[in-house]
């Protein structure tokens, strides 16, 4: 989940309510990793776009 995104030394950037999966069993995914970013880069904390979701 989110802590082993943490743990792997990424952040997520994009961590929404559409990006959390469940499948029939009720276990939860995160998707959408696409933009995920290291953790120490300093481009990793500045905001580009806001997105919206409805």
């Amino acid at each position: 989940g989110l802590l082993d995104i943490h743990n792997a030394g990424k952040v997520h950037k994009d961590f929404y309510l559409a990006n959390i999966l469940y499948d029939d069993n009720e276990c939860l995914y995160i998707s959408d990793l696409r933009m995920c970013q290291p953790a120490n880069n300093e481009k990793s904390f500045t905001w580009i776009s806001i997105y919206k979701s409805i």
